[in-house]
């Protein structure tokens, strides 16, 4: 299967905006996918880093938000499939929006296909981290009875619904998605691409920490609206941190 590059995932946009606003939602997001077709923008609103837009298309009119981009009241834009969130709040404008999109970009040119539909999808494990990779591999130790990530993906099928235990530098955390929280996990960053593992899990940990989880391992996990993974850990229990 392709495995799909974006320039900014959904993942990190919501982290971005969880981190540098400390926005909230009183409500689990739901997982319906916007409209992917022409919309047209009839309120636009720039925050420091980001646009919010209020649009309207085939699915009604709805609100979105994107990394800070050009766009203006009149322009047709297109945009991939997003992460709907409900009674967010965003303390930069003070405003709480009933219902808004959070999508990868926006464009003034139709979308390819893939891109529409995946736009929402998080980053492959098996995916570069480019500027996310860590700076200090040697601070990660393999503690006792765990393995390594690219131990893990090299034979994923041998620990798909398994228990493994797994030690890693925590470089993205988010809370509150689906009703669990998110996060990558990284070590072995010098054994080519296979380095990054994302987690759900109950436990609180912050980007920096160097962990070491247990949890079960599931092969091509769908949790619908574009979240797939190849390999992801669930209900990952935190064994250690400092």
């Amino acid at each position: 299967m392709k495995k799909f590059t974006l320039l900014l995932s959904i993942f990190s946009l919501l982290l971005a905006f969880g981190a540098c606003n400390q926005n909230t939602s009183d409500e689990i997001p739901a997982t319906k996918p916007a409209d992917t077709g022409q919309i047209l923008v009839e309120e636009v609103i720039q925050g420091t880093k980001y646009t919010y837009a209020k649009v309207t298309g085939q699915a009604g009119s709805y609100w979105l938000a994107c990394a800070k981009t050009e766009v203006a009241v009149g322009d047709n834009v297109y945009h991939p499939s997003g992460l709907e969130m409900r009674g967010f709040h965003s303390k930069e404008l003070d405003r709480t929006f009933d219902r808004i999109f959070f999508v990868e970009t926006v464009s003034s040119k139709p979308l390819a296909k893939g891109k529409a539909e995946q736009g929402m999808a998080m980053q492959s494990p098996h995916a570069k981290s480019g500027g996310m990779m860590m700076k200090n591999p040697n601070e990660v130790e393999t503690v006792s009875g765990a393995i390594t990530l690219a131990e893990l993906f090299n034979n994923s099928a041998k620990y798909a619904n398994k228990q493994v235990t797994i030690s890693g530098k925590v470089t993205k955390f988010l809370t509150g998605i689906m009703n669990k929280n998110f996060l990558h996990i990284q070590n072995d960053p010098q054994d080519g691409e296979k380095f990054d593992l994302a987690a759900t899990t109950n436990e609180i940990m912050k980007v920096g920490d160097v962990v070491t989880l247990t949890g079960k391992i599931t092969v091509n996990k769908d949790f619908g609206a574009g979240y797939f993974y190849e390999v992801i850990m669930e209900d990952a229990r935190l064994q250690t941190s400092n």
